[in-house]
């Protein structure tokens, strides 16, 4: 019993020293150390770890021309490390897309306004929005403006008090047919007549008509089987077409040269009437400035949309006809891949 009490006694005179030794207080980011045996006192201030923070601030490179994005560290500095340097990275270098490149989507709102609008008869502000909108779209969100633009525009093109560009009022002069008028403002009588809701061909002295004065341009797109139609560089029309198989619709600016109601087809080897169920040229034909190309009808109403004809423009029948009717000789046609 006494040996155990001689070793607890030996062990606490070992142990005292060292634990008077320092006590350590931590307030914060300070710590007090405690001398216990002197009774002083020293406060130390530690440092604490750097807090790195990454993020991309553009700034202008040192030509003044380009945009650069600069990578900027917002911290203290390791305690023991080197500084950090921050190094400008140009575009190329990072990993982002650009908003010229990536294609914007349909401004759904905007859309809507432009679809309210024109149900509430206000035309000219639902073609304001849609001109403002084409300018930041591209494909199929390009393609679905333009039709709605272009359905304004027909309508517009049709209301007479409407001021629409390349579109006049003419007064019917003494002695004057549709005839006389088409023929002075480069236009067909079948449109004038059409515009004006005329039925036949009679019109009366001092009776106003309006009456195509811009030249009408047709843009047929072959990747996407599309025809466009515009009077002074407004969409007023869209067909959808077929176009050559294989690609063999010629590229390029054409002239119409040859207007036919209900062609003869002159196929290698045989003439094919108008009527007959084999004539592929439908109920129209406009013939280009290259020989044997041109826009005509259709007996395969399911190919259009597709690329499957001999290299010329194929509509639907109700589409070349009404076509036919707008489109006055020596017009022209771009086609373009």
């Amino acid at each position: 019993m006494k040996i155990q009490v001689l070793v607890l006694v030996c062990l606490l005179v070992l142990a005292v020293p060292a634990l008077a030794q320092e006590v350590a207080v931590i307030e914060g980011l300070e710590v007090t150390v405690v001398d216990e045996a002197s009774g002083d006192k020293e406060t130390v201030a530690e440092e604490p770890a750097a807090k790195e923070e990454t993020f991309l601030t553009p700034e202008t490179d040192s030509t003044g021309k380009g945009s650069v994005l600069q990578v900027s560290l917002e911290a203290e500095e390791t305690a023991g490390n080197a500084p950090v340097e921050s190094a400008p990275l140009t575009i190329e270098e990072v990993d982002v897309i650009s908003p010229v490149e990536a294609t914007p989507l349909l401004p759904s709102a905007q859309l809507s306004e432009a679809k309210q609008l024109i149900a509430a008869g206000e035309l000219s502000g639902a073609k304001k929005i849609l001109k403002a909108t084409l300018v930041n779209l591209k494909g199929d969100n390009y393609d679905k403006a333009q039709d709605l633009l272009a359905e304004v525009n027909n309508k517009l093109l049709f209301q007479f008090d409407s001021d629409f560009p390349g579109v006049t009022i003419h007064q019917v002069k003494p002695g004057e047919s549709l005839y006389v008028i088409a023929k002075k403002y480069k236009t067909t009588p079948e449109f004038i007549a059409v515009l004006n809701g005329i039925k036949g061909t009679v019109i009366h002295p001092n009776q106003k008509l309006r009456v195509i004065t811009a030249p009408i341009l047709i843009h047929v797109s072959k990747s996407k089987n599309r025809m466009e139609v515009y009077v002074d560089k407004e969409i007023i029309r869209i067909y959808p077409v077929a176009t050559g198989l294989n690609n063999s619709s010629p590229i390029g600016a054409f002239t119409i040269v040859t207007k036919v109601e209900n062609p003869t087809w002159y196929k290698t080897g045989a003439i094919v009437p108008p009527g007959n169920k084999e004539n592929i040229l439908g109920t129209r034909w406009l013939g280009f400035s290259l020989a044997g190309f041109g826009i005509h009808g259709t007996t395969l109403p399911e190919s259009i949309g597709t690329q499957s004809t001999a290299g010329c423009v194929r509509m639907l029948n109700k589409d070349v006809e009404e076509l036919y009717a707008m489109v006055p000789l020596n017009a022209q046609v771009t086609v373009v891949d």
